[in-house]
Order: structure tokens, then sequence, then C-alpha cells
């Protein structure tokens, strides 16, 4: 019985000898492979889960609220403008100034533009005043200030290209740069963040069931529900004449 501890005593220091040599043996070369490569295969690994990543709708729309812009029933939606129920959208660019435009329902609603009456620059507009006019063929639209306002700069690329209020409506087709009278109030007018993107939403879904009513001459200009580009032939004048009331403030 005594002679035994020794012998185990023997078998235990063979054995974490062994397993010292084999983790030398193993463990160094191993640790020379992830040295030398491991920066290949880190990139490999991250190129992977990037696929991964790329190819789920949840990132995908992620990506898209957070690109600034959405899309629903084929009309663009801002996630990062400040909108307002008359359908112009406010951008703050400094402490005091402010770009204004109109947004893809409007423009969609009215088609492509033949003319943008732009303000003066210096002059004082109240909240609801007209800021702006539009018009497409025999169809006048006034733009509403959101807020009142001085008027600092426009953007005088539309009186040459009016379509820019349409291709491009929260960049290239802005309309003015105003300078608001009290900010604060201003912003209480105007809806921001989640609650804008949903009131948004709603508003498109108005319009369809707007132009979907009984004697109302609207054609049907859905394909899976994404509205025709063409939106603005199917408005009759009946149609037009409750837009301009309902959606735009025109009285």
């Amino acid at each position: 019985m005594h002679g035994s501890k020794p012998t185990t005593r023997l078998l235990k220091s063979t054995a974490a000898f062994v397993g010292m040599v084999a983790i030398v043996i193993i463990g160094l070369p191993l640790l020379f492979l992830t040295l030398v490569f491991g920066r290949v295969v880190l990139i490999a690994v991250l190129a992977i889960c990037l696929v991964a990543l790329a190819a789920s709708p949840e990132l995908r729309r992620w990506l898209s609220v957070n690109s600034g812009l959405t899309h629903y029933k084929g009309i663009r939606i801002p996630s990062d403008r400040w909108l307002h129920p008359n359908h112009t959208w406010t951008a703050k660019d400094n402490r005091s100034e402010l770009t204004v435009g109109v947004d893809d329902l409007l423009s969609s609603a009215i088609g492509p533009l033949d003319e943008v009456e732009l303000p003066l620059r210096g002059a004082h507009i109240s909240a609801g005043e007209p800021l702006a006019t539009v018009r497409r063929e025999n169809r006048k639209l006034q733009i509403l200030a959101p807020f009142s306002c001085v008027v600092r700069d426009v953007n005088e690329a539309l009186r040459q290209s009016p379509e820019l209020i349409r291709d491009a409506p929260y960049e290239r087709g802005w309309i003015a740069k105003l300078t608001a009278e009290n900010i604060k109030s201003a912003r209480r007018g105007l809806k921001q963040g989640r609650s804008a993107h949903m009131w948004f939403h709603d508003e498109i879904d108005r319009l369809v069931a707007t132009l979907a009513q009984p004697h109302e001459g609207f054609v049907t200009s859905f394909d899976g529900g994404i509205l025709a580009d063409d939106l603005y032939q199917h408005v009759n004048e009946k149609s037009w004449q409750r837009l301009r009331t309902e959606f735009f403030g025109n009285h």
C-alpha cells in the first residue's frame, strides 16, 4: 500500500510533463499562426458577418430609416425633417436659419411643375400666409409658411428647373431659407421623429381613401399597393379642390 504512493506521484509528474510538452508543441505553432494570419482571419470573419447582416431585412429597414429617407406606397418620407400638416418640411441649418420645402405627397399630387413663384428676400411672412406658389397647367397651389419668419434666401434654381421639387423634394428642391421669429414656437407646430413618420403614413392612406371615394373619378393606380408615378393624372378637378383645402391648407 505504501509503495503505491511514489508510483502515483511519478505517474502524475509524468502526465504533467507530457501535458506541458503537448502545450508547447501544439500551442506555440497555433500562437504563431494566429499572430501571422490573425488579421487575415479577422478580416474574413468580419466580411462574412457584414454579408450576413446586409442580407438581413431588419438591417435594411434600419438603414433606410436612419439614412434619412423611407418609402410608403411609393411616396418618399424623410426621417430627418420636421413636417407640417400642410405638407411642408423644415430642416435646421444653424441656430437661427431653417430650410423649408414641400414633401413628396404634395409634389406627387400636383405633378411636374411648370412654374415656381419664390418669395422676396427680406420679406416678413406670418405663419399660414403664402410663402411660394407652384403651378402646373391650370392648377395653382400656394405653399404656406409653416411659421412666422423672415426670408433669408431662395432657391434660384427652381426658376429654371421647377421639376427639382418633384425629382428631389427634400434636397435640391428646397424652396427658401428662413429665420423664424420664434424658433421654439415654430417647432411646436411641426411634427418630428416617429410621430412625424406615423402621421405621414396616415396622410398617404388618407390620400388614397380620398381619391378612391365613389364619384371622385379616381382610376386605381396601384401595383402591389404602390402608387403610380402618374398619380396626378388620376386627380380630377373635384378631387383636386378637396386636396387643396383638406391636405394643403388652400382656401
